[in-house]
């Protein structure tokens, strides 16, 4: 059944990424004796050669070299390339082959207790323990996990040692009542995502380079009301198909948790969008590169691979970085205030000097991370043009950008007066003084 999708999908040109999947399983398997790192490291080679060979080489159609294919399958080739779908099923092909080599030494030493499964905000969690048994490394599986129908085209994406364990025992933790709900909300932004692209152009504004027409206020906006829409986008995309993979007993986490005028943060930000590939990431790249040990390379690696996985093309590149970096700041900033400016903010905690700080970065830091998500559609050197024209250029464009920060404060005022956000109590500095005192 599940390769009668894949063929549907990708016609013969399916017989690719089978190949490749099975030489990934061939390489898992028999790089089980060496030590783990090497193991790990072997995979992780493997699966970006292919990668890149993807990018770099044009690969001919099976009906080409298997010229008996085409009178079997009627010369059905799919209605999608085959390319596109490999991405999602190489992060699935490394997170089997990470898991097994966990899972292969954790039975090797029966005699070592484990420790117990740390607590997980969702469905996958980033605990090295909560592996499946051994039986589940197997090259079926691997298979129904690459090609689940449900999650194959979009995610999002479960850890190969959650599928496994859902596979055999439904899951339980989402009811069929959310379920159904989860289709009403899914027809609600819908429909609206119609009427607003009856009136908010935004696929003109990026794809045909009119900007330059544009005044700097209209440019602000133009930013601010594109990645809106790809959060709409999105969540209509991901949580129909976590609603049908839900149905079917298999538990992944929500992709598109905020959006991003309720994250005043880059690491917040990153943590709720697409966080099922977020997950993914801490837990087979930046845990394995020693986590908070090494931050900021962990995090400039990441962004790259990011970048990379989606395109190797420049206007990635330039999303890779500005990401990147602007994490990277943001990062320094948390250290100074929590350590070097313990003192001075345990003296104004009472005051609302803390409150004013926190809204004026937070709305920057909302202005910031539209700028380096639009860079997908920019790249680097019309971004550079498009920041002048919108925020510099003339006397219009400096009083925007006062306009567009003094609204962001009034919008991230708004998130922190708020008692029913969760995230205003966990990203107060209070808190985290009291905690260390």
């Amino acid at each position: 059944q599940v390769l009668l999708g894949g063929f549907f999908l990708n016609g013969t040109e399916v017989l690719w990424p089978l190949f490749y999947i099975s030489i990934g399983y061939i390489i898992t398997k028999a790089t089980r004796r060496l030590p783990e790192g090497v193991s790990i490291l072997i995979i992780w080679l493997y699966n970006l050669a292919v990668l890149f060979s993807i990018y770099l080489l044009p690969y001919p159609q099976i009906n080409e070299i298997l010229p008996f294919m085409r009178t079997i399958t009627f010369g059905y080739v799919g209605f999608s390339r085959w390319s596109i779908y490999y991405k999602l099923a190489m992060l699935r092909l490394i997170s089997f082959g990470i898991d097994f080599q966990q899972a292969y030494r954790k039975n090797q030493r029966p005699s070592v207790t484990p420790l117990p499964p740390q607590p997980s905000s969702g469905p996958s969690s980033i605990s090295r323990y909560e592996l499946a048994e051994l039986r589940h490394y197997n090259w079926v599986s691997l298979i129904g996990y690459t090609f689940y129908l449900p999650l194959v085209i979009a995610g999002p994406i479960a850890p190969f040692s959650q599928f496994a364990r859902d596979t055999e025992q439904r899951q339980t933790s989402v009811p069929l009542r959310s379920i159904l709900w989860m289709f009403v909300q899914v027809t609600v932004y819908t429909l609206a995502m119609e009427i607003w692209l009856h009136y908010i152009y935004v696929y003109s504004w990026n794809h045909f380079g009119q900007w330059q027409n544009y005044t700097p206020s209209m440019l602000s906006m133009i930013c601010f009301w594109t990645l809106h829409h790809m959060f709409v986008k999105f969540t209509v995309i991901w949580r129909s198909f976590r609603a049908l993979a839900l149905l079917d007993g298999i538990s992944v986490t929500e992709n598109m948790q905020k959006c991003i005028s309720n994250t005043n943060s880059f690491q917040g930000f990153w943590r709720c969008w697409h966080a099922s590939f977020s997950e993914w990431l801490m837990r087979y790249i930046y845990l394995p590169l020693g986590g908070r040990k090494r931050r900021v390379i962990s995090l400039w690696l990441i962004f790259i691979f990011v970048g990379a996985w989606h395109d190797l093309d420049s206007n990635w590149m330039a999303f890779a970085i500005f990401n990147a970096a602007g994490i990277t700041i943001e990062s320094r900033m948390r250290e100074y205030i929590y350590n070097s400016g313990q003192k001075w903010l345990s003296t104004s905690r009472s005051s609302w000097t803390i409150r004013i700080l926190e809204v004026s970065v937070g709305a920057m830091n909302v202005a910031l991370l539209t700028l380096s998500n639009f860079a997908i559609n920019q790249g680097f050197e019309r971004m550079k043009d498009f920041v002048w024209h919108a925020y510099f250029k003339n006397s219009e464009a400096m009083w925007n950008f006062f306009w567009s920060w003094a609204y962001l404060m009034m919008v991230t005022t708004q998130f922190y007066a708020n008692p029913w956000n969760s995230a205003n109590e966990e990203n107060k500095p209070q808190k985290k003084l009291r905690e260390r005192e």
